[in-house]
């Protein structure tokens, strides 16, 4: 499916809004009340990030070992850990955008577009 023929479903969609209170965020249609994507795969929660972030502090000492290499052994997991945080939290600010731009575009009809790549690579998928 091709995005043109991706953002004309989801035009076609009824009106979805979006609501947030001290509990979360939630969605609501036709008065019915649906609980976020995150909530309800919030049971699934496994150390997959964790075990990812650790992933990425490895290859992070591989790919710049001639930095780790003048560095004091204690010190490698601090550099590495903070560069794995860095790459998670770019991750979480593109999921961030995403999610923000398709509730924008369910309850607002914005189009999904986007000048930033991985953004827009993040809309593809």
């Amino acid at each position: 499916m091709n995005t043109k023929n991706f953002i004309l479903k989801l035009s076609e969609l009824p009106q979805v809004t979006t609501e947030h209170n001290q509990f979360g965020h939630f969605y609501r249609r036709d008065n019915k009340v649906y609980d976020s994507v995150s909530k309800l795969l919030a049971p699934l929660k496994d150390d997959s990030l964790e075990n990812w972030k650790s992933d990425q502090a490895k290859a992070h000492i591989v790919r710049n070992w001639s930095e780790y290499s003048t560095l004091h052994p204690e010190q490698w997991l601090t550099h590495a850990f903070s560069a794995s945080e860095q790459i998670k939290d770019n991750a979480s600010d593109i999921g961030k955008t995403v999610h923000s731009m398709i509730d924008q575009h369910l309850s607002l009809g914005t189009p999904l577009s986007s000048e930033i790549p991985a953004v827009t690579s993040a809309l593809r998928a």
